[in-house]
């Protein structure tokens, strides 16, 4: 099950942490400046106790490339 992520701020990017630390197929959409510093830097998610996790292996939707199919689109963008 292929799930794209639309929005990764910080609702976004805790629901993709969540998924991709729970092994699902998850692809990152958002604006390119967004999507160039998540394919540098991955992405950082930090628990409740203090601990942290790197992201990195992410899969990225770049604005104005072909987007593949998916199952399930999560919308976490401001109003």
């Amino acid at each position: 099950m292929r799930i794209c992520i639309f929005g990764i701020g910080a609702l976004g990017g805790m629901i993709a942490a969540k998924l991709s630390m729970a092994d699902a197929d998850v692809w990152l959409y958002d604006i390119k400046p967004k999507i160039e510093a998540l394919g540098k830097s991955g992405l950082r998610y930090i628990e409740e106790d203090g601990s942290s996790h790197q992201l990195s292996q992410l899969q990225l939707v770049v604005p104005e490339t072909a987007v593949p199919y998916f199952d399930y689109v999560i919308l976490a963008v401001k109003a």
